[in-house]
């Protein structure tokens, strides 16, 4: 249905979503890998990203429901407060018997197509034509800011564009933060990657019911689907909801009809929240962060956006302007888009600074919009389209050169787990309780909850503080039982340790190992790891 309203002509329809299916058949292929024993991720941001989704993969795969969401497995002893649905299908999928990689890889794949038909669906909403739907699809998919153009300053040359080293769209000279949405957002975040196509499918629903017209049927489905976006991507949720409402109060002369949709969704998404979200919620999960990385002043954050977002961010404010003037519904229609971009410079909605972004990337999104009425309205004066192309091509090229260095998996891969890493986290899901909760170091690849789905005292500290929990206490407590285990039984029994791991990670520690040889039982000893059973277990 959506392919039918999209395209008029299957041709068409057949070649950009083919383009698009060839290259992530490709990518996707290659993002996470058995080779010669180990474990491979295709991209240096899936290395670190997925390593935190795998372990809650293989929490919803290996452990029981009622382990769930009580024993966080970066985090033993603490609730799961991630968005977890779609690490939940991956884990129901090799419930079923599909692999690991597999069970990532393929929903991946579908979301990835679904956001290239539904993108070009949302814009279609927006009245752009069949063509212009393509281009403003591009402008997202290619987002990037001045970092060709710098390099191109910095060097002298292009040959960077055939160095997959080289990144674009994030360089610390001159300061670009904002990453490219796909390399940066989509391709990691996995959370993401799903509430983007079901978020867009929301807002192209929200937008025929304010503006157009839609079957009840298709406004159930769409109040539905808001009210499980805070499990699904929580900032998804947030920007629909401020859209939406925007957008409900341009439409009041339809209140019974949207009072029918609050009906469906608010009930839905408060027991999302009230299960799932309000008990990890803390004070200090939100705090006033104006300038988001630049506190400087406003000269030196206008040229921050300028350096980040480039042609892209001049010309959306200049077609926004533009709409003012000669299409002041549409521009009514935009203005959320711009109030999310201040909510994201004025509010810091995680602890992680950096996590902003993820509304900051749909922000990016709508202002695809106001861009693109204006390289429409430019390019229907003959003299000024050779100035469209160009606009285009420097929005844009930042961006796809980082795209495409994406396929360069020889350069970009890196190894997640060794086989014997592998080897041991098989052993330890086959051999210990689901629900013992495990000592090793607070290292990124863990074969304990990446392989097994068993709950570690910490996980990598980043991971979190994102998620909003205190971490320096377990950092340092996991030092003082490694190294002075004699001196701290309450530690151990603070936390419920069924077993220490001793492994090449754990070194850091100077660990005690006469101590656990002595006191503990040695369960597992190959590759350099040792695994230790505590005696009260």
């Amino acid at each position: 249905m959506i392919f039918h309203k999209i395209f008029h002509t299957p041709k068409l329809a057949v070649l950009f979503v083919a383009i698009w299916t060839v290259f992530f058949l490709v990518l996707w292929s290659q993002m996470l890998v058995i080779r010669e024993g180990a474990l491979w991720a295709g991209h240096p941001y899936v290395w670190a990203d997925w390593s935190m989704h795998t372990g809650l993969v293989s929490l919803f795969a290996y452990r029981p429901p009622q382990e769930w969401f009580t024993n966080h497995p970066y985090g033993a002893l603490l609730p799961l407060n991630y968005p977890f649905v779609t690490n939940f299908l991956s884990g129901m999928l090799v419930r079923i018997g599909v692999t690991l990689s597999a069970s990532m890889i393929v929903p991946s794949f579908v979301f990835s197509v679904f956001s290239v038909v539904v993108l070009v669906y949302f814009f279609k909403t927006m009245k752009f034509s069949r063509v212009w739907s393509l281009i403003a699809s591009l402008l997202f998919w290619f987002s990037g800011g001045i970092g060709f153009f710098a390099k191109v300053l910095q060097t002298n040359s292009l040959e960077f564009v055939m160095n997959s080293k080289t990144i674009l769209t994030q360089m610390s000279a001159p300061n670009i933060q904002f990453t490219n949405i796909f390399m940066g957002m989509l391709l990691p975040q996995r959370a993401f990657l799903l509430g983007l196509p079901v978020g867009l499918y929301v807002l192209s629903v929200l937008y025929r019911f304010a503006f157009v017209k839609i079957k009840k049927a298709e406004m159930i489905a769409a109040a539905v689907l808001l009210g499980v976006l805070p499990i699904i991507h929580t900032h998804t949720f947030i920007v629909c909801m401020v859209v939406g409402g925007w957008w409900a109060l341009l439409s009041l002369k339809r209140i019974k009809q949207w009072l029918l949709f609050g009906l469906v969704s608010v009930p839905i998404a408060t027991l999302m929240y009230l299960i799932f979200i309000r008990s990890t919620i803390t004070a200090h999960f939100f705090s006033w962060h104006p300038g988001w990385y630049v506190t400087s002043g406003v000269v030196d954050w206008l040229q921050f956006w300028l350096v980040n977002w480039g042609v892209f961010g001049v010309v959306a404010l200049l077609g926004t302007i533009s709409l003012f003037f000669v299409n002041k519904k549409m521009f009514l229609r935009v203005l959320p888009w711009w109030f999310l971009f201040a909510l994201a410079n004025m509010i810091q909605f995680q602890p992680q600074t950096w996590d902003n972004s993820k509304l900051l990337a749909w922000a990016y999104l709508g202002f695809c919009i106001p861009v693109t009425y204006l390289l429409q309205m430019l390019w229907q004066r003959k003299p000024l389209k050779s100035l469209v192309v160009i606009l285009f091509i420097a929005s844009v090229i930042s961006g796809a050169v980082d795209v495409a260095h994406l396929l360069d998996f020889q350069t970009k891969s890196y190894q997640m787990l060794s086989p014997g890493e592998i080897t041991f986290g098989q052993w330890v899901r086959e051999n210990t309780p689901t629900n013992a909760v495990f000592l090793t170091s607070d290292w990124v690849n863990n074969a304990v909850p990446m392989i097994a789905g068993r709950s570690i005292i910490l996980g990598y500290p980043g991971w979190i503080f994102s998620y909003g929990f205190p971490y320096q206490d377990r950092q340092r407590d996991i030092a003082l039982m490694y190294k002075d285990p004699a001196k701290h039984a309450d530690l151990f029994a603070k936390y419920h340790v069924a077993y220490v791991v001793l492994g090449p990670q754990e070194q850091k520690y100077n660990p005690d190992e006469s101590y656990f040889e002595k006191h503990f039982v040695r369960v597992y000893s190959d590759s350099g790891i040792s695994l230790y059973k505590a005696k009260w277990e």
